[in-house]
């Protein structure tokens, strides 16, 4: 059955716009191919996470070294594959797994310096030259850890609500998306310490406070029963505020200010920044059968350093199985928030427990 997909993945691509070059080639690569074929998904997903934001949307390239280690990319945009690009020199990447093509921040933005995501000219002039202001970059091959097919989906729609959705919003950029301005990110290798009890993810104080959200999250996913979503969405809510009341005297460093912030609002901001993307993410794939119920709860108890990822995109799953139709018009009221307090997730669920779970 595997090779039988992989086969018809190789017809359905075959019959993309074809471009001259030595980087066609490429196309041809097993990874890439199982890339495209979850991305071409992505016109068919009917709902919508986030106000105003699909998405399809976005533009894509994929970086496959040409048969001469010629700088390839595949560009996917307007919900499909379309041409090659044979880069005169290496696009510059953010880290090992992306990079970034984004209009240059607004001078004297707080949180953006001119040269955080500065491409080489020759790589931003060949994709202005093709109408492309912006673009996620997903090297696929000489990875620093193994990624599958899934996960690069995952990893790729992430990445493109940065560059979209919030990246426009830290430059001081005009946006058809709207980000809370109060998202000011504090010093997030101090969240876990300070605010988990530990940098080591083995030894977080969190355990029954995500149980409770993880448990919340999953049935809101599977069986949908109101009453075990809320038992348990009740129950993460009342751990989380014990945690935050014995760290009520804690600080968190700010990394654009000097000011220090409470454990609550490092959080907030960080369930923001990272969990949205993440939730967007992985309810895409997960609505589309990329990813399986399993998987999903996998990627919810995942020991990690920093989970304010999964935090913050499992609070978005109980919000929006609460919230049902009203779900997205809350998402538009987040991002519009003027203050942290109103605008963060908790805030926004822990108000819809207390109203829906009687």
């Amino acid at each position: 059955m595997w090779l039988a997909a992989m086969l018809m993945a190789r017809s359905a691509h075959a019959g993309l716009v074809q471009s001259e070059g030595a980087c066609e080639a490429v196309r041809g690569n097993d990874k890439l191919v199982a890339i495209l074929t979850h991305l071409d998904k992505l016109p068919k997903l009917e709902p919508s996470f986030w106000s105003g934001y699909r998405p399809d949307t976005s533009t894509f390239i994929f970086l496959v070294p040409g048969p001469s280690r010629q700088n390839c990319g595949v560009l996917w945009r307007d919900g499909k594959a379309t041409t090659t690009i044979e880069f005169a020199v290496e696009p510059r990447m953010s880290t090992p797994l992306y990079g970034y093509l984004t209009p240059a921040p607004v001078p004297g933005s707080a949180q953006i310096s001119a040269d955080s995501y500065r491409q080489p000219d020759p790589v931003r002039d060949q994709l202005h030259a093709l109408g492309i202001q912006r673009a996620v970059f997903i090297p696929i091959e000489g990875l620093p850890l193994e990624l599958g097919s899934a996960e690069e989906f995952d990893l790729s729609v992430h990445e493109a609500f940065h560059l979209y959705v919030q990246l426009p919003t830290w430059s001081g950029l005009d946006s058809p998306h709207r980000w809370p301005a109060w998202d000011r990110q504090p010093d997030r290798q101090k969240v876990g310490p300070l605010c988990y009890g530990s940098g080591d993810p083995q030894k977080l104080n969190i355990t029954p406070e995500r149980g409770h959200l993880i448990n919340a999250a999953m049935t809101a996913l599977t069986t949908g029963e109101l009453d075990k979503v809320c038992v348990n969405a009740r129950s993460f809510v009342e751990e989380r505020r014990k945690r935050w009341m014995a760290l009520s005297t804690v600080r968190v460093p700010s990394a654009t200010a000097e000011e220090t912030i409470s454990c609550a609002q490092a959080e907030a901001i960080m369930e923001m920044e990272e969990g949205v993307p993440d939730f967007v993410a992985w309810m895409s794939a997960h609505t589309l059968g990329i990813v399986s119920n399993e998987r999903v709860r996998q990627r919810f108890g995942a020991t990690m350093s920093q989970p304010f990822y999964v935090l913050g995109a499992m609070q978005l799953v109980v919000l929006r199985h609460l919230l049902g139709a009203q779900f997205l018009p809350a998402t538009s009221q987040i991002a519009s928030s003027s203050s942290w307090e109103s605008g963060a997730m908790f805030a926004v669920l822990e108000s819809h427990v207390e109203r829906l779970c009687r």
